[in-house]
Parts: structure tokens; C-alpha cells; sequence
């Protein structure tokens, strides 16, 4: 008899060296090493193998999105768990999850115990609702709206009737399959856009006659069994801070755009209450059958206490007037709150749901107002494009509620082409409750005592700026302001882009760049 031969265990992920994935990834690529992007991918590995938060400043041309990626898909497959990935803008997250990760897992899947997978997970007011589509919720413009023109190009250029973007969004809810609002071909605005989605207050949840054919349950069915789920900053920070329960569980999160993260989260938790959303909030309930005549007439007298006030932060108290006006809007949304409950009939589901949760919203900015926290701002706009006054309140900062909420529960990687100030880290790390620096050692860096300890890295660019960059300021533009980018700015834009010479160039996420800049585009710029 023959004695049973010893097989050797099939090999892990862990033991797979970080070199050969990183290798793998940029030959299949057509890149070249870069001494920047190996660098960074180490220092990653070792962040997100000994639970140390990371500061990575990584130059334009540096590749850092395989610099992360490749080292937290070997952390998913190691420890069992997914690796979440931030972004601050919708056009990074398309060109991780639709050209990055795919060519990556095919590079290394050969290398690894098993194919490695991903998904994007966004907000619910991402996807379309079919329960909406199908006449579940209440209809929020009026009929005439539908012959205004709407625009979906935010230079005000390209508009059409919003009725016919309407009916454009009808027509492709009956052929898409992931129902993702980046999926449509022509966008429209997002004024036509509410007509067939709804936020996550106004989803009826497991009521719904169609939760079982819901993209968003369906995206966040395939979120929680994925080994990277990328998603966006404000999401993510909404989740951690309210326990939705939407990302999965994860030990470590990289942010990528993180030079943006603070502004993005703070825009997240800022609460603003203006007398539009009151006027469609007293249409809904009159659609159920409420009178709301006293919501109404606490909706006007916020109008014209907004008026009166000044434009700008408050110092203080607010003033007498908007603070009365505050307190009787609490007490008569509160009242229409408990009215509304069982308003309707049995087809009003979805209309009930959505003008509670408008009415909670109020009521909860309302107190908030009333009583702000010790880092809250209130301040008063008027916006000069719009005529239309409102209030709002946001966090000072959100340092405090980044600490408790993610960076003590979670490894963290920052990463960004402009993270340091001065070539310093400390305001970066200190806007996201970062407190203390350790220093990073040529091979190792330091072990995590606590959520405020953190390293920080500078990784340099491949790119010679003073040779390949122009700083050009546009004098005769007018300055910025808060309605955002002025058509003068824009069409300035369009001249500049042209005047360069476009070209088309697969380096680029967007398949284009300048002919003058076409040096800069060299092999591997994942």
C-alpha cells in the first residue's frame, strides 16, 4: 500500500507578493513602471494589512488608481471583507467601475485564488422607481410646468420641454435594466428626473408592490457580496453617521478626491429650508385631502421674515421675526405630520410617504435651528439668479463626527493630487478629525495607537509642471460666486478648449486631450 502523499495548501491571496499583482496590472495595461505608483501601492498594502489610517499625496500622471486598487483587492480576498472606495465625483466613480476595475480583475485574476468582484452603490435618488413610474406616487408639477423649458446642460444651453424629457424617461423605463440615471443616453434635468425617482424617506421600503424589481434594492443586493463597492463621499458619510445600514460592512475605506471630502460631507449634513420645498410640501397635502391652510400660512410669513432678514451668517439669536416664524412652522408641520398619517385611501401609500418625509425634514431643521449644535453655522442667502431667500444651518466642521462615526471603525487611505498645503498634511488630516501625525519610516510605518494617528506620504508626479502646465487667469470674467458657474466662465471654457486643439487620446478617462498636452499622456496612466 502506497502511503497518502502531503499536498501543498493552494496558495492564498496573502501569498501572492504585492510585486507580481502590481506587474500583472500594468502590463495588461500597456504601462510601464513608475517608481511613484510602487511607492504608493506599498505603503497602501501596509496600511491596509496593519490597520494604519494613510495620507497619500500622489501627482497628476501618477496612476494611483491602480496604486489603491491593486493592494485593496489583494486586502478584500485576504480578509474576507469588502474594501469600499469614495470618490467625490460621478465621473471618477464611471471610470474605476466601467474601465479600471474591469481591466484590473482580468490582469489579475490569473495570479489569484479566485475572480475578484466590484459593484457601484449609490444613493436611491440614483435609480429610477418603478412604483413611481407606474402612477405609486404623487405627480409633483403641475400640468403647465410640462411646456416650460428644462434644461439638463448646466450652461442653460440644449433645453427642451420638460414634458418631453418626461417622456423620454418613461420610454426607457420599459428597456433599461439597471435603471441607473448615468446609464441614459441624453441626460435630462433634474427637475425631470424627480418625476420618475424618489429619495430614500420617500421609498415605502418592503410595502412596495414592485420592491422585488427595485434597482436600488437590486444594487444593494449585489453591494453585499462583492469585494470592492464603490460608492461616493456623501453617501458613505450619510450612512456611517444615520446607521442606514447601506454599504456593507468594511475595515478599511480609501477616499480617493480627498483634497474635496470635508466640503462634500459638509454639504451632506447641511440642512436647508426654503419656502419652495413648503409650497410643494402644502400641494401634496391638499392632494391627500388635507386643508394645511395653517401650513400655508406659516410657509408665507417664513417668506417674508427671509426677506427681512440679512444676507449672510447669523450672529446670535436669529432674528425675532424668523425665529417666531421657525417655531410656528414646527408646530404646523407637526400638525400636518400626524394629519397626513392616515390621509387618502388605499392607493396613497407612496403619496403619504413622501409628504411625511418632507414634513419630518422641516420639523427636524426647524429644531435644529432652534437649537443648533455647538459647531453649527446658520446663515441666510438670497440668491441674486433666482430671487429666492432661504436658510440654512451646516457643521463648522465634521471633524468631530468623521472620528467617532468612520475613522474609528475603519482603516482609512486619503488620496489625492492636491492633499498636502506647503507639502504639510496636518490641515488635510485635521479636516477629517485626523489629530496626530507619525511619521512613515522607509519600510514600515507606524502601528495605529488610536483613530487620530495617521502617516503621511508624498509620492511626487512623473510630470515636469513648469514645462508641460500654463497658469492662465481670465481677468475680464467676473468674479465667482455662489450660484456657481457663470455662461461668461463657460463659454470662455469652450474657446480655451478649443483653441488647445483637442484630440482624441485613449490615456484619457474621457478618450480626450489638448494636442498640446499630448506628452503628458504616456503609457499605463490608469
Amino acid at each position: 500500500m502506497t502511503a497518502p502523499t502531503d499536498h501543498p495548501a493552494a496558495p492564498t491571496a496573502g501569498d501572492i507578493p504585492l510585486s507580481t499583482l502590481m506587474d500583472a496590472a500594468v502590463s495588461a495595461i500597456g504601462g510601464s513602471p513608475r517608481q511613484g505608483q510602487q511607492t504608493m501601492a506599498e505603503a497602501v498594502d501596509l496600511a491596509m494589512s496593519g490597520g494604519r489610517h494613510l495620507l497619500v499625496q500622489a501627482g497628476t500622471g501618477t496612476g494611483k488608481s491602480l496604486a489603491y486598487l491593486v493592494p485593496a483587492l489583494r486586502h478584500a480576498l485576504v480578509s474576507g471583507r469588502p474594501v469600499v472606495v469614495s470618490t467625490a465625483t460621478i465621473a471618477l466613480q464611471t471610470q474605476i467601475v466601467r474601465k479600471d476595475l474591469p481591466r484590473l480583475v482580468e490582469a489579475l485574476a490569473p495570479h489569484l485564488p479566485r475572480t475578484p468582484t466590484f459593484a457601484l452603490l449609490k444613493g436611491r435618488a440614483n435609480y429610477l422607481c418603478k412604483h413611481k413610474v407606474a402612477g405609486g406616487y404623487p405627480v409633483d408639477i403641475d400640468s403647465g410646468a410640462l411646456f416650460a423649458e428644462a434644461s439638463a446642460d448646466p450652461s442653460g444651453r440644449g433645453s427642451e420641454r420638460l414634458g418631453t424629457q418626461v417622456r423620454r424617461l418613461r420610454e426607457w423605463a420599459e428597456e433599461t435594466d439597471s435603471g441607473d440615471r448615468d446609464s441614459l443616453e441624453d441626460a435630462v434635468s433634474d427637475r425631470a428626473w424627480r418625476q420618475v425617482s424618489v429619495t430614500g424617506t420617500q421609498c415605502i421600503g418592503s410595502s412596495c408592490p414592485m420592491v422585488e424589481d427595485c434597482f436600488a434594492e437590486r444594487s444593494r443586493e449585489l453591494a453585499r457580496e462583492v469585494d470592492i463597492v464603490v460608492t461616493n463621499h456623501a453617501l458613505l458619510a450619510i450612512d456611517a453617521f444615520d446607521n442606514h445600514g447601506i454599504i456593507p460592512d468594511h475595515d478599511v475605506v480609501v477616499f480617493d478626491e480627498a483634497h474635496d471630502l470635508s466640503t462634500r460631507v459638509t454639504s451632506a449634513v447641511t440642512d436647508v429650508l426654503n419656502p419652495g420645498m413648503l409650497r410643494g410640501t402644502v400641494r401634496d397635502l391638499r392632494g391627500l385631502g388635507v386643508a394645511a391652510t395653517a401650513l400655508d400660512d406659516a410657509s408665507e410669513e417664513l417668506r417674508e421674515s427671509l426677506d427681512l432678514a440679512p444676507d449672510g451668517r447669523v450672529i446670535g439669536e436669529l432674528p425675532e421675526r424668523l425665529a417666531d416664524a421657525v417655531t410656528q412652522l414646527r408646530v404646523e408641520a407637526r400638525t400636518a405630520h400626524s394629519d397626513a398619517k392616515d390621509a387618502g385611501d388605499d392607493t396613497s401609500a407612496g403619496a403619504r410617504k413622501t409628504v411625511r418625509a418632507n414634513l419630518q425634514e422641516i420639523i427636524d431643521v426647524c429644531e435644529r435651528l432652534a437649537a443648533p449644535g455647538d459647531d453649527d453655522v446658520v446663515s441666510v442667502s438670497h440668491s441674486q439668479a433666482t430671487g429666492r431667500s432661504s436658510i440654512q444651518v451646516a457643521p463648522l466642521s465634521v471633524a468631530g463626527a468623521m472620528r467617532g462615526a468612520i475613522l474609528e471603525e475603519r482603516t482609512a487611505v486619503l488620496t489625492s493630487a492636491t492633499l498636502a498645503l506647503g507639502g504639510r498634511f496636518e490641515p488635510a488630516a485635521g479636516e477629517v478629525g485626523l489629530a496626530r501625525r507619525d511619521r512613515v519610516g522607509e519600510d514600515e510605518l507606524p502601528p495605529l495607537q488610536n483613530a487620530s494617528a495617521w502617516a503621511g506620504l508624498d509620492v511626487g508626479s512623473p510630470f515636469e509642471y513648469r514645462r508641460q502646465g500654463i497658469l492662465y487667469t481670465a481677468q475680464h470674467l467676473p468674479q465667482p460666486g455662489r450660484d456657481g458657474p457663470s455662461l461668461p466662465m463657460l463659454d470662455h471654457l469652450t474657446e480655451l478648449v478649443e483653441a488647445s486643439g483637442e484630440e482624441r487620446c485613449a490615456c484619457s478617462p474621457h478618450g480626450a486631450v489638448p494636442r498640446s498636452r499630448r506628452s503628458m499622456c504616456g503609457p499605463g496612466s490608469t
